[in-house]
């Protein structure tokens, strides 16, 4: 098989372009999805991380009032 000088390179130059709009579409069209109050879903994800780095534990009852959702195991 022969190889044609350049023909890697040209194909590196032309994705530039295609790879850079991509990023830029992503970024723009998952910004839609950032939350910009406390929900419901996301706010129980939060306060079960923010239990663990804090309380050192994977139950948040102290900040149950703070979201709608929850879920009861062994009266927790």
């Amino acid at each position: 098989m022969k190889r044609i000088p350049g023909l890697l390179s040209g194909a590196k130059k032309s994705m530039e372009p295609f790879t850079v709009a991509f990023f830029l579409i992503n970024l723009l069209l998952s910004s839609f999805f950032i939350d910009t109050w406390l929900t419901p879903n996301p706010g129980s994800r939060a306060l079960t991380v923010h239990s663990i780095v804090v309380d050192g534990r994977l139950s948040f009852d102290r900040y149950h009032g703070v979201t709608l959702d929850k879920s009861f195991i062994d009266g927790h």
